[in-house]
């Protein structure tokens, strides 16, 4: 690694090429005005650099916040070098602008760690040294600098970066692959000899938010992550509809596996489960990423933020009139092109019989829901006669004037479990 003084890291940090928009970031801006400061300002701007990494919605990994900084920069974020690996094409002039940026990134990222000569450990004096070494421009490699000679001259003390150990604080789809990449990038002396396996990492997981999460929701501009528990996922599921499931879950399947697949309509009645069905292959599919997206979303725009990913998404649009599919089948058909990577799952309560893949999920019969209610009550550990839950489906039918569906379950287990109390 090449140790600069803070003040030549500064000149660095302007030659950056690929990663040169960080240099417009409150930390950086906060690093040059620290490293260029008169002693009565540098440690304000210190501080401002400290408030600025606290502020930043990036992951606590390395237990230093400048490192983590920097993870976040190479990793987490979109970039020309993340882009062409995903894209899987090389640009000779991309490529050597990276090894370029890699190696003043390792330096901003151990920056505060070397100055005692203890390489990626840090006491409480290595900021001190090290502010000082900045604010009077004196050396940085361990002795004391012109101006320690001086009490008067120094500053003092300063809060250190570094708050803990390397150690995964929190959960990534990608952790697998992340935390070989974060050990060899903080034990290793020269990134560019890691800039091949940063390479394969965005050509197989992505970037940005795809690291973390599957379940997203698009807004008609921008991809919003959703966070979800996976301690809350239904652990035994009873589906209404096997037949129509194992068909959904078969084609997504396919499609998973690099295969090309036809669009897929989903009809059925409102409160029938169409959305609960996707669900709960969502959460038996731990390789599936999943987009929910509104009837009336802009297709073209929903295509350009996924067209570039490694990952296969199915799209699910909900609750779909016939004119939001047929205005959807027009803009596929009229020029804007669907991406490989990409399935659409229609929901609606029409039945298009002209889909090239269309899954009905039609009214069960009253037998067929007392099988569905007994099994479902079963998988909970509690036991009803079939007499009792055929009564208790009839009676739900009768009471409210409406079709046995996925959302009458409930109201009839509640009846059934309140009387078997």
């Amino acid at each position: 690694m090449e140790k600069l003084t803070p003040r030549e890291l500064a000149v660095k940090l302007n030659t950056l090429i690929l990663y040169r928009d960080i240099l417009d970031s409150d930390v950086i801006k906060s690093f040059f005005a620290f490293t260029a400061a008169e002693k009565s300002n540098a440690i304000g701007y210190y501080y401002e650099m400290y408030s600025a990494l606290l502020k930043k919605p990036m992951r606590r990994v390395s237990g230093n916040l400048l490192t983590d900084f920097v993870f976040h920069t190479l990793l987490n974020r979109e970039n020309a070098f993340s882009v062409m690996a995903i894209r899987n094409f090389l640009d000779e002039a991309a490529y050597a602008a990276m090894k370029h940026d890699i190696v003043i990134l390792q330096s901003l990222a151990f920056f505060d760690t070397w100055v005692t000569g203890e390489e990626k450990k840090q006491n409480d004096d290595n900021i001190s040294k090290l502010s000082n070494a900045a604010w009077g421009g004196g050396a940085t490699s361990g002795g004391r600098t012109s101006y320690e000679k001086n009490p008067q001259t120094t500053l003092p003390k300063l809060l250190s970066l570094k708050y803990g150990e390397i150690e995964l604080r929190d959960a990534y789809l990608a952790d697998e692959a992340l935390e070989e990449i974060y050990s060899r990038l903080f034990s290793g002396d020269n990134w560019t000899n890691y800039i091949d396996d940063i390479w394969n990492f965005f050509a197989s997981y992505g970037s940005g938010d795809f690291l973390r999460y599957r379940l997203f929701d698009f807004d008609g501009t921008r991809l919003i992550p959703i966070p979800y528990d996976p301690l809350s996922m239904p652990t035994h599921s009873v589906s209404l509809y096997e037949k129509e499931k194992h068909e959904l879950l078969t084609r997504i399947m396919n499609f998973l596996s690099n295969n090309p697949g036809d669009n897929i309509t989903l009809s059925g009645a409102k409160g029938s489960g169409k959305t609960s069905l996707i669900l709960s292959l969502f959460f038996e599919l731990p390789e599936l990423r999943l987009v929910r997206a509104a009837a009336s979303a802009s297709i073209d725009g929903l295509f350009s933020l996924l067209r570039n990913q490694p990952l296969n998404f199915v799209v699910f649009f909900d609750d779909m009139s016939a004119e939001d599919i047929k205005r959807l089948n027009t803009a596929l058909f009229s020029g804007i092109v669907q991406p490989s990577n990409v399935l659409i799952v229609k929901a609606s309560e029409e039945t298009n019989d002209f889909a090239p893949v269309s899954v009905s999920l039609n009214p069960p019969t009253l037998n067929e829901y007392t099988d569905f209610i007994i099994e479902t009550l079963k998988k909970r550990g509690i036991s009803v006669s079939y007499a009792a839950a055929r009564n208790a489906c009839m009676d739900y039918q009768v009471e409210t004037k409406r079709e046995l569906s996925y959302f009458a379950s409930n109201w009839i287990i509640d009846k059934l479990t309140v009387g078997e109390s």
